[in-house]
């Protein structure tokens, strides 16, 4: 669940060339514990993920949860639906419900056939 977190965590290590509590300003957190916490060995406190969402620039939630890209990904297995759907992000917010309104009206024929063959 907090692979986000170390992926953010060890991108940022990355740009900024330093140690890991000097890239993170975690100057309270000992490095042990960072490690635990890459390695999956221990969970980060909410203050912990506050610090870190804080000088990472980023909410608590999409380092926990991820950015929305990376939440698209991990339900909709279809890769090629998954790049008709980011397109469609760009698009205007009327051709976006034009897009919604046939999306709801094909589910809603295949609930019913599928109530119907019942």
């Amino acid at each position: 669940m907090y692979e986000h977190i170390w992926r953010a965590f060890k991108g940022h290590q990355e740009r900024q060339g330093d140690s890991a509590r000097a890239a993170c300003g975690l100057d309270g957190i000992h490095s042990i514990h960072i490690s635990r916490y890459e390695r999956n060995q221990t969970i980060p406190s909410v203050d912990v993920i506050k610090k870190l969402a804080d000088v990472l620039e980023v909410s608590v939630d999409d380092l926990v949860y991820g950015a929305d890209q990376e939440k698209a990904k991990a339900k909709i297995q279809d890769s090629e639906l998954l790049s008709m759907f980011s397109k469609a992000q760009q698009l205007n917010d009327t051709d976006k419900e034009a897009i919604k309104a046939m999306l709801k009206a094909f589910i809603f024929q295949k609930d019913m056939q599928q109530q119907l063959a019942k």
